[in-house]
């Protein structure tokens, strides 16, 4: 990101997330539509940036009972001010659209804390049987702050080591 570019978002936000994602799956459609919004949005006033970034379902899942789906996806993020950088955790929520589907997210939100690295998965109770096509965006990443979102793919080698690691759901206790 230019430092011009960053200055503005200072001005306008007081600050932004730096979402650094790994995937096999193809997010830069999404990742250009998420950042050029908020670039838009930092010269024109009718323009908003959105509060999340829509992750995709990566192949058709054929849902029942309790399903997961794995989103294949890594991240780490960072809050970003004018004077430091720092590590912050991600929400997973559901978006609006899943009201047309059966599907519900299991824990209501999902609470990404700043040292997961496994991948991104969601748990979701099913009224009914029910296939979700692959490419389907029934949840979005959200930052605590609901600060605006710039989105940077990275290789998984630059994904940081932490303690957490990879361990997810209830890994840390009940």
């Amino acid at each position: 990101m230019e430092k011009q570019t960053e200055a503005e978002l200072f001005r306008k936000y007081g600050g932004y997330i730096l979402l650094e994602i790994y995937s096999n799956v193809n997010y830069q459609d999404q990742i250009n539509d998420n950042n050029n919004t908020l670039l838009k949005s930092l010269y024109c006033p009718t323009d908003y940036v959105n509060d999340g970034f829509d992750l995709i379902t990566p192949e058709t899942v054929y849902c029942s009972d309790v399903s997961k789906i794995d989103f294949n996806i890594k991240i780490q993020s960072f809050c970003v001010t004018e004077t430091k950088k720092f590590p912050c955790g991600m929400k997973l929520y559901p978006r609006s659209s899943i009201t047309k589907t059966p599907l519900r997210l299991a824990n209501s939100v999902g609470v990404i804390d700043p040292g997961y690295r496994g991948n991104i998965i969601g748990v979701f109770d099913c009224c009914a049987d029910y296939e979700l096509v692959g490419g389907s965006r029934i949840v979005q990443l959200c930052a605590s702050s609901l600060l605006p979102i710039f989105v940077s793919p990275i290789s998984y080698n630059e994904l940081l080591v932490s303690n957490r690691g990879e361990n997810g759901f209830g890994s840390s206790g009940i």
